[in-house]
């Protein structure tokens, strides 16, 4: 684990953050924890292949790390959705609302500010490295997008990338070491005082069927609670819940 002040590789422009980190640990450039931030992205990605507008001003980010073992890495995702939502919440303090909406968007009063993708990659040596992207609108939010968007800079003077970017740091490699020594259910405890919709109707496709249920919580994976009508609690792993419209209003 590194210290409290990160490696930070910095460019003007790349294709995206994520693809630079992979290629550098595919190359083994990369031995010890590292960020890379850029200014622009010409081919900024979200989950599923969603492009990712990336205006300057606002942070585009990956975080290339040694991987744990692969089945428990994807609880990362968590670990740095609570480092960005306690950075936010931190920033704007009263004046607005952040959560962490399933299973890796950061929402400010309900609309998305923040979003995470995560990835892995191989070392020439066969080393698995993760690598976590993260974009926060600063200055600029998208026109169009699948969930309602925000920046910082329509609550408060935003700071400069860089300093976002050390700060975040700061709280993930404080989470980390709690996920180090105690797992992840300390961390899913925190993920869930500040989730987004807990309480609240969503609807999940499985197999061309549509499930109603009561959105719980995380299970001990990350996996995400739904409680239907009849009692029963279905595990959602991977992929989106749809939540009710006026949820967070």
């Amino acid at each position: 684990m590194t210290g409290a002040d990160p490696y930070i590789l910095s460019f003007d422009t790349v294709d995206s953050t994520n693809s630079e980190a992979a290629r550098r640990i595919q190359a083994g450039l990369i031995h010890h924890p590292l960020w890379i931030v850029t200014k622009t992205q010409k081919s900024g990605r979200g989950r599923l292949g969603r492009q990712w507008v990336s205006d300057e001003g606002n942070v585009f980010a990956s975080l290339a790390w040694p991987a744990p073992e692969l089945s428990i890495a994807p609880q990362l995702s968590f670990l740095i959705a609570v480092a960005a939502q306690q950075l936010l919440q931190g920033l704007v303090k009263d004046k607005a609302e952040v959560t962490c909406k399933w299973p890796n968007d950061i929402l400010m009063d309900g609309q998305k500010i923040s979003g995470i993708l995560l990835e892995t990659a191989k070392t020439p040596k066969g080393e698995d490295w993760v690598i976590i992207g993260i974009g926060i609108n600063l200055t600029s939010k998208p026109e169009e997008s699948r969930w309602p968007a925000t920046c910082l800079a329509e609550t408060m003077e935003p700071p400069h990338p860089q300093d976002i970017i050390k700060r975040l740091h700061r709280n993930w490699t404080s989470l980390f070491q709690i996920w180090e020594d105690q797992g992840f259910t300390p961390l899913a405890k925190k993920w869930v005082q500040c989730a987004f919709g807990l309480g609240h109707e969503v609807r999940y496709s499985v197999k061309n069927k549509m499930i109603v249920g009561s959105f719980t919580g995380l299970d001990e994976t990350g996996a995400a609670l739904i409680r239907l009508d009849s009692g029963w609690v279905e595990r959602i792993y991977a992929g989106e819940i749809e939540f009710s419209q006026g949820v967070g209003d």
